[in-house]
């Protein structure tokens, strides 16, 4: 049976230690950016489908529909304007709550820490 030094033991230990609060922090708050950016991404995409800002604003001083007339280019404006800002208001309250909830999330492990070295505050 070999014996194992105690310093190699705690030398060891203390490798561990930093090792998994390495990885700890890289999944915690690299990791879990790219896969909430993602979704985020994902969700502006299928809003995208819906709302069509890029085509929009392609086509924003066209007429709507082809009507080439002076009421097809009123209603076309008018129509692309309210269209623009209702996406870009939805897009902005998307983006706000998607921020907000990773700014919670980073926070966490901190305030977590915090609560274990000052519980009764």
């Amino acid at each position: 049976m070999k014996l194992v030094k105690p310093d190699f033991a705690i030398s060891y230990l203390i490798e561990r230690f930093f090792y998994r609060l390495f990885e700890f922090i890289r999944h915690w708050y690299f990791k879990s950016f790219l896969k909430y950016s993602d979704f985020v991404i994902n969700i502006l995409e299928r809003l995208d489908r819906i709302f069509a800002l890029r085509v929009t604003l392609k086509f924003f001083f066209q007429p709507l529909y082809q009507d080439y007339s002076l009421l097809g280019y009123i209603l076309g404006f008018i129509f692309r304007t309210s269209r623009v800002l209702i996406s870009i208001l939805v897009y902005g309250l998307i983006l706000i709550a998607a921020l907000v909830l990773y700014i919670v999330w980073l926070l966490i492990p901190p305030f977590l820490i915090y609560k274990v070295f000052y519980p009764s505050i």
